[in-house]
């Protein structure tokens, strides 16, 4: 009898692929698929994957296209299950306890979704929390009635200590005002800016003042060590394709035992939905986080062949060399750090050089900086975005924080000095083009149209 066709062995990669090769150059000719003259400084917005784990990716594709309901009814299962135990395993957790979704942004509708809220209750969040997450918060104060918000001002540097202080004097506000916080949103590492929350204690002071504390831990897993069940959060979410080296889209989320009775339904809604259930019956002994609806199966079960174990390079690019006068946005007093002392992100951000100022400042004098209207930020950021792309195949975020417009660089295995050097040459050069005037309505003169 011929063996089973369900199981498919899976082919040896190339060898060429199970050789150790140096960081840099050399490690993305060998093992990513990156084009040759693309400059990538922004892995943290989307990730990418070594030729390895495609090697894998591909056999699961293949098996899923060559017999489809095989595939989903009966192998599909046990490797979901065995992607799980292995990202289970990498957080310390119970099986149980994680699922796999596409993204941190769903994981958070998911959370947000289901909550039930009564009137005067409110969400908390920070000013720097992820845009489509404000949005979502926008959205559900639109369709749940007596809902609302908090927006916690943060601007950077900011200390770990007046962070938190600024999270509680809040929510003593809101209670003093008769609100009820009834959960609050936070980074692990913010967007943009990218800096480590002290998300630890913020969960920790969620407890004390009995608030659902929800971790946005985007860029979490594989760039910082997440202590799940050190923490405790009530609910947290982490994607994998960002700093893990796996296919995207796919994310890990965690909800303790003890919260899954609040998470009636995946989005959109599937078969894992249960009814509400008699009221002789009590919810916490009967969860329901069954593993949610997966709208992409093979990138969910080709992570467990490879949990990327590779050291990050945190970039220091050289700003200073080309004496721009710029600073560097950090945590001050190394705070938000790991244990061993270190700076945890594997990104940084620096300003640019150019100033910011109220749309009715008068025009600046032939001897000031270029200077950037306030209703002028965004013509800047998508004009030297799109510049940086086209002109110099090269990819890294601007964004506007604290008064100033910055860059953000992502460190990564692939890349090496001279990929920064060549990035911030581009970026000097279109900003002394914005000083002069090129974008029209910036800087001191007029030139072309955006």
């Amino acid at each position: 009898m011929s063996s089973s066709p369900l199981h498919t062995p899976l082919p040896n990669p190339p060898s060429s692929l199970l050789e150790p090769v140096p960081f840099g150059r050399p490690m993305r000719d060998t093992h990513f698929l990156l084009h040759p003259s693309y400059n990538p400084l922004n892995h943290g917005a989307y990730g990418t994957y070594p030729r390895y784990v495609q090697h894998h990716l591909h056999h699961y594709q293949l098996l899923a296209e060559s017999r489809p309901d095989a595939f989903t009814n009966f192998l599909y299962p046990p490797l979901l299950n065995e992607s799980r135990s292995a990202i289970a395993d990498f957080f310390g957790v119970a099986l149980e306890e994680i699922v796999f979704v596409p993204n941190a942004t769903n994981a958070t509708t998911v959370v947000l979704s289901n909550l039930v809220y009564e009137p005067k209750d409110c969400i908390l969040h920070l000013s720097t929390v992820y845009g489509a997450v404000e949005k979502l918060v926008e959205y559900l104060k639109e369709t749940r009635s007596g809902l609302s918000n908090i927006n916690v001002p943060v601007e950077y540097p900011c200390g770990d200590d007046e962070l938190v202080q600024k999270v509680r004097t809040a929510m003593q506000k809101a209670k003093a005002d008769g609100l009820k916080v009834r959960v609050a949103v936070f980074d692990n590492i913010s967007s943009m800016p990218a800096l480590r929350q002290p998300w630890e204690r913020l969960v920790q002071l969620c407890k004390e003042e009995g608030v659902f504390s929800l971790i946005d831990a985007a860029h979490g897993a594989g760039q910082t060590e997440l202590s799940i069940k050190a923490a405790d959060p009530d609910f947290l979410v982490t994607n994998l394709h960002k700093w893990l080296f796996v296919p995207r889209p796919v994310a890990a989320f965690y909800v303790p035992l003890r919260n899954q009775h609040l998470i009636r339904t995946a989005i959109p809604t599937s078969h894992g939905f249960r009814p509400l259930p008699p009221p002789e019956v009590n919810p916490s002994k009967t969860p329901i986080f069954n593993p949610l609806p997966a709208s992409q199966q093979s990138p969910f079960v080709s992570l467990f062949e490879f949990v990327a174990k590779y050291a990050l390079l945190i970039p220091t690019p050289p700003p200073t060399q080309q004496n721009l006068h710029v600073d560097i946005l950090d945590n001050p007093s190394g705070e938000s750090s790991d244990r061993n002392g270190g700076r945890t992100c594997a990104i940084t951000q620096v300003s640019l050089p150019l100033s910011i100022v109220p749309d009715d400042h008068p025009a600046a004098s032939p001897s000031d900086p270029a200077v950037v209207r306030h209703a002028d930020i965004k013509k800047t950021i998508d004009w030297l975005q799109h510049r940086l792309l086209e002109e110099y195949d090269t990819y890294a975020p601007f964004f506007f924080h604290a008064g100033k417009l910055w860059v953000r660089f992502s460190g990564m295995i692939y890349c090496e000095v001279g990929d920064y050097e060549r990035g911030i040459r581009g970026i000097v050069e279109l900003v002394v083009r914005v000083r002069r005037g090129e974008l029209e309505g910036v800087g001191k003169g007029k030139g072309a149209r955006l």
